[in-house]
């Protein structure tokens, strides 16, 4: 009897042996699928939020390049504005300049005419007396 319950006590531990083996793999298996599963969903998790994070930046960016733009329009056209007028009024000041100087050349070319007129007179006056 003792040799049957040896013999009975070898199997339960070869079975116990043996479960235990496949429950180590069983184990692993589940182990691999449950982590491929999930790093799949992950991913496709990742990849739908950065698709849609880049979406949202880029209709940030248009938004935001849209109002620059516009903001920069108003500053150019304004600048713009300003600079015509500030060459106008030196247009303006040169036109001023032009005549206020063609008026000083007209006294100087008017005073030289005079300065001959007067030399011409002492040349003859001169002359005269030396004689």
């Amino acid at each position: 009897m003792n040799d049957l319950f040896s013999y009975d006590k070898s199997i339960t531990v070869e079975i116990k042996k043996t479960f235990i083996e496949m429950n180590k793999k069983l184990s692993v298996e589940v182990s691999i699928k449950i982590t491929n599963k999930l790093f799949a969903c992950l991913s496709e998790i990742n990849f739908t939020s950065i698709a849609k994070l880049s979406r949202i930046n880029n209709n940030l960016n248009n938004k935001l390049n849209k109002e620059v733009n516009a903001g920069f329009s108003k500053i150019n056209t304004k600048l713009n504005s300003k600079l015509t007028t500030e060459i106008e009024n030196f247009k303006a000041h040169d036109a001023s300049y032009t005549s206020e100087m063609q008026r000083i050349f007209s006294i100087i070319n008017n005073v030289t005419i005079r300065l001959d007129e007067i030399k011409r007179k002492f040349i003859t006056i001169n002359a005269t007396i030396q004689v």
